[in-house]
């Protein structure tokens, strides 16, 4: 019997840059452990805080039945107070220490997977890849970035999260400056991410064959490609991330300007309508039960 590597869910508090980077490190090589080891083995794996609370979203995916409630259940593991602080603090940690990262470009992950003959293992060793390639994305893009522009995209971003932290990403992908385009592609990435940590759940406590069978494994396997896809897509269509046409095709990408102009013109639009007279709701004809 697999042993349990993660303590009870701690009363959550504001993650550092220090704890993402270790947990990041953590999962990646916890992550290719429960593949490459039997089910059997013993392990004495210790986590922190901040890894159980992250991995106890993986846990909540697990009670879904259907690709429904799967949805349900992504959703509400979105609205953790936590996770925007993570993710914001994810995003930075590329910029701060992109060299430190390269040993995270998921090629020992995915050439792990890529050894197990099933296709829910095929799909997230492709995940593997992509996370690969969104590592590198984010540091061409970020190296192409002045030092000021950077500090003061990363600051903004850190105020906004922290003034509404308690929503969850809800206010990250309902910013009304993010033309909707952009949002829906954020937003799948976050769907991603907890459907990955769906699948270590799984991995951890079923071990990889039970895992592999079960039915839920395919559809995390499958929000979690989506998710970096569509991120992907994002990151893409910044010339200076130097993206793969082979892994994002050039019909793929957005063209960013155009979208935002588009999206800005609406909401000037919007703001310069008279404002609507109410409805005289005495004046509308009274409803007949009868009829």
């Amino acid at each position: 019997m697999t042993a349990s590597i993660l303590p009870a869910p701690p009363v959550w508090s504001p993650p550092g840059l220090d704890d993402v980077l270790s947990f990041l490190f953590a999962f990646g090589d916890a992550f290719r452990a429960r593949v490459t080891e039997p089910a059997q083995s013993e392990r004495s794996d210790t986590v922190g805080p901040m890894d159980a609370a992250a991995l106890s979203l993986g846990r909540s995916l697990l009670a879904a039945r259907t690709e429904a409630e799967l949805a349900d259940l992504t959703a509400e593991a979105l609205s953790k107070p936590w996770l925007p602080t993570f993710l914001a603090l994810s995003v930075e940690l590329f910029a701060d220490r992109a060299a430190k990262l390269d040993t995270l470009a998921a090629d020992d992950n995915a050439r792990a997977l890529r050894s197990v003959d099933h296709p829910v293992a095929r799909t997230m060793a492709q995940a593997h890849m992509l996370m690969g390639e969104t590592m590198k994305a984010l540091r061409a893009l970020y190296g192409s970035m002045s030092k000021e522009r950077l500090e003061r995209d990363l600051r903004d971003a850190g105020v906004r999260t922290l003034m509404r932290r308690d929503e969850g990403i809800a206010p990250l992908v309902a910013d009304p400056s993010m033309p909707p385009a952009v949002a829906r592609l954020v937003l799948a990435n976050f769907e991603g991410f907890v459907a990955m940590l769906g699948l270590y759940e799984l991995l951890r406590r079923d071990g990889l064959d039970a895992a592999l069978a079960h039915p839920l494994a395919g559809l995390l396997a499958r929000q979690w490609v989506v998710g970096l896809r569509q991120y992907l897509r994002l990151l893409a269509s910044f010339p200076e991330s130097r993206v793969p046409e082979a892994v994002i095709t050039p019909e793929e990408r957005l063209d960013l300007r155009t979208i935002q102009a588009a999206h800005d013109a609406t909401r000037a639009r919007w703001r310069a309508a008279p404002e609507q007279s109410r409805l005289a709701v005495d004046a509308l004809p009274e409803l007949d039960d009868d009829a």
